[in-house]
């Protein structure tokens, strides 16, 4: 018999009965096979060594999830968890990755619809939070600029806060009939201190924001309510020329001017009659305690002064 140990290139030579080996690549095909299994070794053992890399990249990218849900909703991250830990069901561990990443999801939706349609707002209320209206072209004194602020939880406030802002729709709606109020983003549905980001300081409840009052640039027919922003954000009343203009020059976190962003020409413009009186109003009611508002507009529209502030830094909750 040949030895294992026979060296490849004596392999296929002349044995001593005189014949040639009959199988003179066997042996050197099965030795060559040796360091295509090695090859294979090392990659298994780089695929092993690697495996905790992916570990930490699949749980950081986890935790980045559940941060952004949980600071764009606050309650977002929860349902995301709920997605994730139906993944374990061992019906869903067993079945295709399709499957079982489609009822993740399929769970993660569910639990956060229900959340926040029927869940969180008597648990907030019990918090001591009440949402703003919802619909955004209702009948009633008060309407929201966007569904988006209930569908992310972002329209919660105090009941007295609240009490304060039907009560200027039902005024605004006696003074000049057709008005109603269009309320915005105000704070989360639980927990003290807990950031409404952008916002600086929607973190306790007792803030809210509202939109102006517009007139048709077109026909100057007053609007009766809404914003020339669909999501009532980041379209400006820009100021005029001599006007205080505070932040210019400065650059400050979290306060963006976005010109490129601002309609040319413009539809709307600011109904000085209208934002005037409802300013008025809120400045003499004993619950209001400070009126965020550009000091350009403050001062067009003659209410800079008393309560009406503008926050040139971080306000304090209040």
């Amino acid at each position: 018999m040949r030895s294992r140990t026979i060296p490849d290139e004596i392999v296929g030579l002349n044995r001593t009965d005189g014949r040639a080996d009959a199988r003179p690549f066997h042996m050197t095909d099965r030795s060559r096979e040796l360091p295509l299994k090695n090859v294979r070794g090392k990659a298994r053992h780089q695929l092993i060594e690697t495996k905790p890399v992916h570990r930490l990249l699949r749980y950081l990218s986890t935790a980045i999830i559940f941060a952004s849900l949980t600071l764009l909703t606050q309650i977002g991250g929860l349902a995301y968890l709920l997605g994730l830990a139906a993944g374990f069901i061992p019906a869903l561990r067993l079945s295709r990755r399709w499957l079982r990443r489609t009822a993740m999801l399929t769970v993660a939706v569910a639990s956060y619809t229900f959340m926040t349609l029927w869940l969180g707002p008597p648990l907030a209320q019990l918090a001591g939070r009440v949402r703003l209206p919802c619909s955004t072209n209702s009948e009633g004194p008060v309407v929201a600029a966007t569904w988006l602020t209930c569908a992310l939880n972002r329209g919660y406030v105090r009941p007295e806060v609240l009490t304060v802002v039907l009560a200027l729709g039902d005024e605004i709606g006696r003074q000049f009939p057709g008005s109603r109020v269009t309320a915005l983003e105000a704070n989360f549905p639980f927990v003290d201190g807990f950031p409404l980001l952008p916002h600086l300081s929607h973190r306790d409840g007792r803030k809210v924001d509202l939109a102006y009052f517009y007139r048709s640039t077109g026909t100057n027919a007053p609007i009766a309510h809404g914003s020339p922003s669909w999501l009532g954000y980041f379209i400006y009343e820009q100021p005029r020329e001599g006007d205080p203009l505070p932040c210019a020059g400065r650059w400050t976190p979290l306060r963006w001017n976005f010109e490129w962003l601002q309609p040319r020409p413009t539809t709307w413009r600011l109904d000085p009659e209208r934002t005037a009186w409802v300013l008025t109003w809120l400045k003499e009611q004993p619950r209001v305690a400070r009126l965020s508002i550009e000091p350009h507009l403050a001062q067009r529209l003659g209410i800079a002064d008393g309560i009406v502030r503008f926050p040139t830094r971080r306000p304090h909750s209040r």
